[in-house]
């Protein structure tokens, strides 16, 4: 199942999506040194993370399925193959969501840390 040739395929995947890495890991490295609200990084960061994982699992399921790990002849194919291009598109669906959500509330400004106030309460 997992051999040489699997390894060396999704290597050769994973050098496709550098650009997309590099744009993912960079837009949350943004999020995490700017002062924004506390909802805008929540929800650009959480964004960003599921267009990640979509992409790692879209070329971790072409490897698989390239690489011989299943049969094109088998009936449970187009199954496992609608599935996944259904769950994949939900994903998407969802991460662009939460990043027009964190880019609408962009607007709202962080509130100031007032250094006096007790963190505690009264």
């Amino acid at each position: 199942m997992l051999n040489d040739g699997f390894l060396i395929s999704f290597l050769g995947n994973m050098l496709r999506m550098v650009p997309t890495l590099l744009v993912c890991m960079g837009g949350i490295a943004i999020m995490q040194t700017r002062a924004l609200p506390k909802k805008v990084k929540s929800y650009g960061i959480s964004g960003l993370v599921l267009l990640l994982l979509d992409a790692m699992a879209g070329v971790t399921f072409s490897t698989y399925v390239s690489s011989g790990g299943i049969d094109y002849a088998d009936s449970h194919f187009r199954v496992l193959q609608l599935g996944y291009s259904t769950l994949s598109q939900v994903l998407y669906a969802v991460a662009l969501a939460l990043l027009v959500i964190a880019i609408c509330n962009k607007g709202q400004t962080a509130t100031p840390k007032n250094e006096a106030e007790n963190p505690y309460g009264q």
